[in-house]
C-alpha cells in the first residue's frame, strides 16, 4: 500500500476566540495556525487560547476499527493526522470517492470538537 501525505503542522483545538487579520476563529474550532508565528504559537498556548489536538488512533473511534487499520497502514494512524492527509491521495489509496474521505474527515473533526454550550461546535 502506497504511504499517504499529510501536513504534519500541528493541528490546535481553538479555547477562546482569536481575532485575526479581519476575521474571528471561532472557540472549539480546529485549526493548524499556519500563518501564525512561533512566538505567537507560543503565546496563545501560555494564555491557555489554543492547545494541540493530541486525536486518538484512528481504530480506537467507533465503527472505524477496519478503515484505521488501513488508514494505519498507509502511514496514517492519529485523528489530527488524518485530517492533514492529502484528500486525493487519500481517496486513491483507500479506492473511495474523494467525497468520501472528506465524509470520514468531518466524521473524524466532530469526533474531535468538544461540546459548547450544550452543542457541539
Amino acid at each position: 500500500m502506497d504511504l499517504i501525505a499529510c501536513d504534519r503542522r500541528p493541528l490546535y483545538r481553538v479555547r477562546k476566540p482569536i481575532a485575526y487579520k479581519g476575521s474571528v476563529i471561532p472557540r472549539g474550532a480546529l485549526h493548524r495556525l499556519e500563518k501564525v508565528s512561533g512566538e505567537g504559537i507560543r503565546r496563545l498556548k501560555a494564555r491557555g487560547t489554543i492547545n494541540e489536538v493530541q486525536g486518538p488512533p484512528l481504530e480506537a473511534l467507533p465503527g472505524w476499527t477496519r478503515r484505521g487499520a488501513r488508514l494505519a497502514a498507509a502511514g496514517i494512524e492519529g485523528a489530527a493526522q488524518f485530517l492533514g492527509a492529502d484528500l486525493a491521495q487519500t481517496a486513491r489509496v483507500m479506492r473511495v470517492k474523494p467525497r468520501t474521505v472528506q465524509r470520514w474527515k468531518d466524521e473524524v473533526r466532530e469526533w474531535l470538537t468538544p461540546e459548547l454550550d450544550g452543542r457541539r461546535r
